[in-house]
């Protein structure tokens, strides 16, 4: 986002839709490496979010003077606050990025079907797990991203779904012409970091035992249970 207002003069409006443990996480960062974005925090209470819906005015957005570039909000509350839904699908992203992804895995879910509703000039997925159980949650990423070219679920199923997900069934050797063309639809849409790629830019890990010891009532109830058991 701070390559794109910075090179390309296009400030927005980013829309960044997280789980709700990350919601503080991403706006702290976003202070810290990108303190010339104007971030909104659209969560809180009902009234808290009438009030900050006023700055979703198209005319409050995508303007470097302007009031709002980036707003935070959480899958739950997009999906179960209709007023918010409505809102924020009327303004057009220039970005839109889903942390956690693996949150819109099933193309059956109403969370899914939703956010595919929203008008997002690009949309960028980040997730640890674009595969999880079936192929199906890949393709379910993949349409979300490029609905277009990933547009026929039948069709992805018979070109890789079957085979892979049989050889994993029958715990079977890997078709590797196939597996290897399945990476190759991927590469133009996934920037995948393995361990390797980042591992040295993490401090060694630390690690401290701190013991603590139980309080009077704590071990009183301790000795009662364990003198109830038989070795």
């Amino acid at each position: 986002m701070a390559h794109i207002a910075e090179h390309k003069n296009v400030w927005g409006p980013f829309l960044i839709i997280v789980p709700v443990s990350t919601l503080y996480n991403w706006q702290n960062e976003l202070e810290k490496f990108c303190p010339a974005l104007r971030v909104l925090p659209y969560f809180g209470t009902a009234d808290e979010r009438k009030r900050l819906g006023k700055y979703l005015d198209p005319k409050n957005l995508s303007n470097s003077h302007l009031q709002i570039h980036v707003l935070i909000t959480s899958y739950n509350l997009i999906c179960n606050n209709p007023k918010d839904q409505a809102k924020l699908m009327r303004v057009k992203w220039n970005y839109m990025i889903l942390d956690e992804a693996q949150a819109i895995k099933n193309n059956m879910s109403r969370r899914w079907k939703s956010l595919l509703q929203f008008q997002a000039r690009n949309r960028l997925l980040l997730t640890g797990t674009p595969i999880q159980n079936t192929m199906a949650e890949l393709w379910a990423l993949l349409h979300f991203i490029m609905p277009k070219l990933f547009d026929n679920h039948e069709q992805f199923q018979e070109w890789f779904s079957k085979d892979i997900e049989a050889s994993s069934m029958d715990q079977g050797a890997l078709n590797k012409h196939q597996l290897k063309r399945l990476h190759a639809v991927l590469k133009p849409f996934m920037l995948r970091r393995l361990k390797r790629d980042v591992e040295q830019e993490i401090a060694p890990k630390t690690e401290k035992e701190i013991f603590c010891d139980m309080t009077y009532r704590q071990r009183t109830l301790y000795q009662q249970i364990r003198s109830k058991i038989s070795t």
